[in-house]
């Protein structure tokens, strides 16, 4: 490959990576969003509510509230994983580009040794 192709297919990368990095910063304000969801403390406070107009001591939703706590931790923790994928696909097209401005750089080494 000549150095004009492997310069342009730089900037192409480069354009790859800008848009990968862009991505990030869109999954992460994805991923965000289950800390605003409310949906498991809806469904404690009616189940609770519930207990209560049926006579159940409120302590018997202790066990279950923890769990349920837990749970929603753990599911804010895999959606905020996910983020990842996205920085691993950043970091792989920066690797390409780095790799391929270092065989330019040789390139363009031998030819003045030449």
């Amino acid at each position: 490959m000549t150095i004009d192709k492997m310069e342009d297919q730089i900037l192409a990368l480069q354009k790859e990576a800008d848009v990968l990095e862009n991505g990030i910063d869109s999954a992460r304000n994805i991923t965000k969003q289950i800390k605003y969801s409310d949906t498991y403390m809806t469904i404690l406070l009616e189940l609770k509510s519930l207990g209560e107009d049926l006579g159940i001591d409120e302590s018997e939703f202790e066990s279950g509230e923890r769990a349920v706590f837990e749970a929603k931790n753990a599911l804010e923790s895999a959606c905020y994983e996910m983020e990842e994928i996205f920085q691993d696909a950043f970091r792989d097209a920066e690797t390409k580009v780095e790799n391929l401005e270092i065989e330019v750089e040789d390139a363009k080494g031998m030819e003045l040794v030449s």
